[in-house]
């Protein structure tokens, strides 16, 4: 009886969340109604929909040659088909309905486990797309190998979760292998004082610091044991078991290792370089305001304020502070409150000042696109400028005052735009497959300057007509200028290192820039007429998004110290001394190629794609167990046969005529998300179980769930059965349900309360903050007496519910909620 009164609750609130769907939270809003197709390469079925055709052809690509690496460094290969979801843009990612939790900026891709599905997003950057994908990748590659597939093993109990450290250090160490961004972070964590035990690594460091260790593991042990490790991580194991057992250390002694090792590597560098406040004045501090971003600092033309966005408050705020002394002049405008500023780009920063600096712009997410605004320094007021493009970043006001240059996303692209201030009309300045970023201006409004990974392809018609982006070199950017009213484009760096954040001196004839030529990101200058250049900094934490006045007599920037990101100032920039800088460990290791980077081995051939890797190095004396045949989970007792090989699709069936992937259009089909359940019988009330279904079509766009607790008969058992269409802004669910609770009535012996009926709901949202719902529901009631000839007690009626909900409420973990409306 217990375990039925417990089961009839449980359906009570299953019935209730499908009835009521989100009783309080922000909305999810489908804007678009998308087209689907997939193309299909030998081991994905890669979705994609108008004006994402290359972007699907890419990630296949690209996902054919990560797997090579990871079925080899893991020994393993996949038995399903992984499924890979590609939209254009973060904003139409965020539309997603395979993961039905809102993705916040900052979130560069997500894997779930019910079907094992890749979801992405393309952000202009090839270079972080491909890491996404193979991060990504990833997850799904160990999916497979240790739960399964799908989460049915963990609702099951056969398999222990991994810790999360384990899960997205292994994607960062495949995906990346080291990079001047790990390297700052693990860095900082080693020589500020804050790097923990292996087992407590979390957030930031659960990526950064848990790849660094499995570079540890596989240095000192070996790479092979990383598909060691993986393959006795399956089922119900604890993963400090599974390091003892594979390299003979639990978390103590894995902790006291790996801390030496990082000390080797990184105490020498605090000889040789200066910590920002050495040479900077600090103007925020993140320790003291218990935050983490302070970033985009953008100073006035006259050198006396400066903007910047930091997330002190809970919400991510622009703020107004004297360059003078440092001190708060106002917040000049709350973001992630309202439908205006959803989102303020602090992945992707750029705010400029006006001319005269009573104006700002800066790019923001609004509703189902990005907009430009521009705001009024001294009374706040700000003015929309929609931007129709699938993305929009990074502004930089011209000498005149009458164009915004900034960066545009549109299906497979990243080019320059410009915005002219009083017509409202947008001007493209580069067009082409390649990424550009981080424009500004010449101080006679001629040139402007940025970054890219274009190479010597100059112009639109340099680049071939079978240029393939998969198959080109897009890792590192240089620094360009382009004539604004020639189009003429021109070249100034040309090294196996990147450069960001270009601004002009105020005479126009020298760039300055940050670069990681040495292995972290210092200030450079470079004459424009010689071609000279030279460090201005030897900073052991990292110099980013740069700007100054128009005088450049003061510098602001961004440095990650102490685990988090704060804004310095330098007085007389140009005036600093010149640097000869020391490589870092990082950097000798990179130019010796001992390091464990994706790109050096696993990178295609460019004279042959369709062979995509033929360098690979053998581990020498090393025998490298195949754990694909392995059986871990009685729940897939076929997991002995040989199965990888037939989700291959053989050659001749994957290419058209031109020798891309065969694209089709995607029809709707239902697959099981979860299914559970048990079953017994009883002599005398007969068979019993329950069970618990959710069903959805790949997209997530529609979704059946059904759960029953059969007890002797229909009339004695409970059942709920919902359908949810989400593929459309305007949702809708209908669905019916039997709930039945048997208990003893005292002298009227048993009786039996059932409550069925039906529903239908609908939900509309206004905004990401606001919606309104409507619930229609047919409710029935009967109260019947088993043990006296009583009449049934019977009440029905119909439901109608009406709602409005408003929500901008910031949650946080320890009190609930962080930040007020």
């Amino acid at each position: 009886m217990k375990t039925k009164t417990l089961l009839s609750f449980l359906l009570i609130l299953l019935s209730a969340t499908f009835l009521l769907g989100q009783s309080f939270g922000k909305n999810k809003i489908q804007y678009k109604n998308f087209q689907w197709y997939y193309l299909q390469s030998k081991h994905f079925d890669v979705f994609y929909y108008p004006g994402g055709e290359d972007l699907a052809q890419f990630t296949a690509e690209i996902a054919e040659n990560a797997y090579k690496q990871l079925s080899r460094d893991f020994s393993f290969e996949i038995t399903h088909r992984v499924v890979i979801v590609v939209y254009k843009s973060h904003n139409d990612w965020q539309q997603t309905n395979v993961v039905l939790s809102y993705l916040e900026e900052g979130i560069g891709g997500v894997t779930e486990l019910y079907k094992n599905r890749v979801v992405v997003p393309f952000e202009g950057s090839y270079e972080q797309f491909r890491h996404v994908i193979h991060h990504e990748l990833v997850h799904a590659v160990m999916n497979d190998m240790i739960y399964g597939g799908s989460i049915q093993s963990l609702v099951m109990g056969e398999v222990l979760p991994l810790p999360l450290w384990v899960s997205e250090g292994m994607a960062e160490f495949e995906s990346t292998g080291w990079s001047t961004r790990t390297d700052m972070v693990v860095r900082d964590a080693v020589l500020t004082g804050y790097i923990p035990p292996v087992q407590y690594l979390q957030y930031i460091l659960a990526y950064q610091g848990g790849n660094s260790v499995f570079r540890y593991i596989s240095e000192t042990y070996g790479r092979q044991k990383i598909g060691e490790i993986l393959s006795k991580s399956r089922g119900k194991v604890t993963f400090q078991q599974v390091l003892k057992s594979s390299i003979g250390l639990d978390y103590e002694g894995l902790t006291e290792n790996w801390h030496r090792w990082l000390r080797k590597i990184y105490f020498p560098e605090v000889a040789d370089r200066l910590i920002p406040k050495d040479f900077s004045k600090q103007l925020t501090n993140h320790e003291k305001q218990k935050n983490f971003l302070n970033v985009s600092p953008a100073i006035s033309p006259q050198g006396d304020k400066i903007a910047y966005i930091s997330d002190r408050a809970g919400y991510q705020n622009i703020y107004l502070i004297s360059a003078i002394d440092g001190k708060e002049i106002k917040t000049l405008l709350k973001g992630q409150r309202s439908e205006s500023f959803e989102e303020l780009h602090w992945l992707r920063p750029g705010m400029s000042f006006s001319p005269d600096g009573k104006k700002l712009a800066f790019t923001a997410k609004s509703g189902a696109r990005d907009a430009m605004y521009i705001v009024d320094v001294k009374s706040g007021k700000t003015e929309k400028q929609p931007i129709p493009m699938d993305g929009a970043f990074t502004t930089s006001w011209s000498p005149d005052g009458n164009r915004i240059a900034f960066v545009g996303n549109n299906d497979n692209k990243s080019d320059i735009f410009i915005f002219h201030v009083k017509t409202g009309k947008i001007q493209a300045v580069t067009n082409d497959v390649f990424t550009d970023d981080q424009p500004s201006w010449s101080p006679d409004g001629r040139f402007i300057a940025f970054v890219s990974d274009r190479g010597d392809y100059l112009s639109q018609e340099d680049v071939p007509a079978d240029f393939r982006m998969s198959d080109y070199d897009f890792e590192f950017r240089d620094i360009y200028t382009i004539e604004v009213a020639t189009g003429e484009m021109k070249r100034w760096t040309n090294t196996p290192w990147e450069e960001a954040d270009p601004i002009f001196t105020p005479d126009g004839k020298r760039l300055a820039y940050t670069a990681d030529e040495n292995g972290i990101f210092n200030l450079y200058i470079k004459d424009l007429q010689n071609g000279e250049y030279h460090a201005l900094t030897d900073v052991i934490s990292g110099i980013y998004q740069i700007n100054w006045d128009k005088r450049a007599n003061k510098l602001v920037y961004t440095s990650f110290y102490k685990g988090g990101y704060d804004i310095y100032l330098v007085n007389s920039p140009l005036e600093l001394e010149k640097h000869k800088l020391k490589l870092t460990q990082f950097a000798k290791d990179m130019r010796q190629d001992k390091l464990p980077v994706y790109a050096r081995e696993w990178q295609p051939e460019k004279s042959d794609s369709s062979d995509v890797v033929k360098k690979t190095k053998k581990i020498e004396g090393v025998q490298v167990a195949d754990y694909s045949r392995y059986t871990f989970g009685r729940y897939r007792p076929n997991r002995n046969e040989k199965s990888p090989r037939e989700i291959e699709i053989p050659d001749q069936k994957l290419y058209d005529e031109h020798g891309k992937y065969r694209s089709r259009r995607y029809k709707l089909k239902f697959s099981p998300d979860f299914v559970t359940g048990a079953a017994g019988y009883n002599t005398f009330f007969g068979l019993q179980g329950y069970t618990s279904f959710a069903f959805s079509d790949l997209l997530g766009d529609h979704q059946i769930y059904l759960a029953t607790n059969l007890w002797a008969d229909l009339r004695n058992s409970d059942f709920s059965l919902m359908y949810y269409n989400l593929k459309h802004r305007f949702n809708v669910g209908m669905g019916g349900y039997h709930l039945v609770y048997i208990f003893s009535g005292g002298y009227s012996g048993l009786v039996r309360y059932r409550n069925y009926g039906a529903v239908i709901a609908a939900s509309y949202p206004l905004s990401r903050f606001k919606r309104f719902d409507l619930n229609l529901l047919w409710y029935n009631v009967n109260l019947e007496y088993l043990d006296i000839s009583v009449p049934t007690e019977k009440v029905s009626t119909v439901l109608p519910e009406l709602s409005y909900t408003y929500d901008n409420v910031l949650w946080g973990f320890r009190w609930g909620i962080l930040a007020p409306v």
